[in-house]
């Protein structure tokens, strides 16, 4: 989980496997060389969108909603403070960060997965009063002006990067 003023990475679920419709899908040649593409990556995401939820608490066995906690808790979030949440997915983190914050945030959601921000729209609207802004675009390619933000959280996203990436 990582969230920053940077302060902690995530993994991926303990027990989580790719579906094969994916792998055949994206006919990958060497999984280290291709799972990190951006096309494979938002194609599993959007084929797994619809269990997601309930595999991601499963197969970590409660342990990803501990983590969500701890995230928000980790990085003090002020009232009056922009917050992006890239790899935002179904918005699973929100609730724990207006929880910490109050709902005097304005949170920006970014995802790629179209699935996912349909999904985490729905969070949006099981929110009332909160301040949310969810965009449909790639973490690496955003439309966020720079040195309009405060905080940057992610739950789960930088396992999607690469070395390089993450890196960078």
């Amino acid at each position: 989980i990582t969230c920053r003023r940077f302060a902690r990475r995530g993994l991926f679920a303990a027990g989580s496997r790719q579906p094969e419709r994916s792998v055949k899908t994206f006919s990958m040649t060497h999984p280290s060389d291709d799972i990190y593409r951006s096309d494979f990556v938002r194609g599993l995401f959007q084929e797994m969108s619809a269990t997601y939820g309930v595999v991601n608490v499963l197969s970590s066995f409660g342990f990803c909603i501990r983590w969500r906690r701890q995230c928000a808790a980790a990085v003090p979030i002020r009232p009056g403070e922009t917050v992006v949440d890239f790899f935002s997915g179904m918005g699973e983190l929100w609730p724990d960060v207006f929880r910490q914050s109050g709902t005097d945030v304005r949170l920006t959601a970014i995802d790629f997965c179209p699935a996912m921000v349909t999904r985490s729209r729905r969070t949006v609207e099981r929110l009332p009063g909160a301040d949310v802004m969810v965009l449909e675009e790639d973490v690496l390619a955003n439309s966020i002006p720079a040195g309009t933000v405060d905080v940057v959280v992610s739950s789960f996203g930088l396992k999607t990067f690469t070395s390089e990436q993450r890196a960078a």
